[in-house]
């Protein structure tokens, strides 16, 4: 079989570490032994680019379209997403060509995110008669279906000319179905490289309760919960947080941030590549989820991957991928039920062992474990 990978976003020269959860996906995408063919045209593109509307040929399976584009604060409203989609199909339209000359005509494409792969796919395989398929990732999905002034219309287009649509996590599936307006098909989980996201942990006894988590500092992500839940504490739980992501200095953050007691025992490396996430998760005790709103928790899997349990909040997605694993859910928006989750998982024995937390992931989530997923839902999407 030959399948056309259609994602919105993916990690480019200019920004090596945006959306690397995609790169899993192709891997796994990959691994069902089909021909694979990346068309990503990138909407994102810096306006510096050398030769914007250019293809290029990533390598031997991966062409790249850089199509740079002025957003405004109309641009995700039906009327100014018009000309945008439109740009996009062109594009998607143009790499589908090259690639179809190099390797023949697909028997499926697989888009990433509904707007504006999915969309694009949809559009594209309805013309040459190609069953296609989406994966949902994007947190936003139920805005732009909820009010009419937004993208429902695209998304129902799109639905209209798909043979599946696939959510990355059960919560997500859930809450999309409620909606009324859409059939979810089936659930395709971010898949994770467990080969690389290793136990290879100094389980001797430390002094440090070592915790981390990841994301950008901001309201969605509970930054403010975490924080507060942090200050109670007690002095007996000898505590280290190393929060990856983006730093935001706003006010909600910035109090906290300033204490002494965070400043001595709160890190802030900011983006790094994933040789450093793999090294701090080997060295962590637990990982923390805080947030208010997930569709998924990619870096809560690769935690678990090496070993690490985790403390999630019930918010939409992550309890729903965690059942059976061990870990401890909480409800959103209480700092004090964070904090006593914490100081559970701060007692050695109360954690689930390493070798059961990376086990739950190998068996659910590992590359072959979704690829073989991902050969059903092809099969599947070609008797439709």
């Amino acid at each position: 079989m030959r399948i056309f990978l259609i994602p919105t976003w993916h990690p480019t020269q200019t920004r090596p570490h945006y959306c690397r959860w995609i790169i899993p996906h192709i891997e796994a995408a990959h691994r069902t032994g089909h021909q694979l063919c990346v068309l990503h045209v990138d909407m994102q593109a810096p306006h510096n680019t050398k030769r914007p509307g250019v293809p290029i040929w990533e390598n031997d399976h991966h062409l790249y379209l850089p199509l740079p584009t002025k957003l405004h604060r109309w641009t995700r409203t039906k009327w100014g997403y018009k000309r945008f989609l439109r740009e996009y199909v062109n594009g998607l339209q143009q790499l589908y060509s090259i690639a179809r000359e190099a390797f023949g005509v697909p028997d499926l494409l697989h888009a990433h995110v509904s707007l504006p792969a999915g969309h694009g796919a949809a559009m594209l395989g309805h013309k040459e008669h190609i069953p296609t398929i989406v994966t949902e990732h994007y947190s936003g999905f139920l805005s732009d279906m909820r009010f009419p002034w937004r993208l429902r219309t695209y998304i129902n287009t799109m639905c209209q000319h798909i043979q599946g649509l696939y959510c990355v996590s059960p919560g997500q599936a859930q809450r999309i179905q409620k909606t009324g307006h859409i059939e979810v098909t089936g659930i395709l989980p971010n898949p994770i490289d467990t080969h690389f996201f290793s136990a290879n942990r100094d389980e001797t006894q430390k002094e440090t309760f070592r915790m981390v988590t990841t994301g950008d500092m901001g309201h969605v992500k509970g930054t403010d919960l975490l924080f507060r839940a942090l200050s109670q504490l007690p002095l007996s739980v000898p505590w280290q947080l190393t929060l990856f992501g983006n730093i935001r200095h706003e006010p909600p953050f910035d109090v906290w941030l300033q204490h002494p007691t965070f400043q001595e025992r709160i890190q802030l490396p900011g983006r790094v590549p994933q040789t450093q996430l793999q090294k701090a998760y080997q060295e962590s005790d637990l990982f923390i989820v805080s947030s208010r709103h997930e569709t998924a928790n990619v870096s809560m899997l690769e935690a678990m991957s090496c070993g690490v349990p985790v403390v999630s909040t019930r918010c939409g997605a992550p309890e729903t991928l965690l059942e059976g694993s061990g870990a401890l859910t909480v409800p959103v928006a209480d700092p004090a039920a964070l904090a006593n989750a914490i100081i559970h998982m701060s007692k050695k024995n109360n954690r689930p062992s390493p070798q059961s937390t990376r086990m739950f992931v190998q068996q659910r989530y590992s590359l072959e474990a979704v690829a073989s997923r991902l050969k059903q839902a092809y099969q599947d999407a070609l008797t439709r």
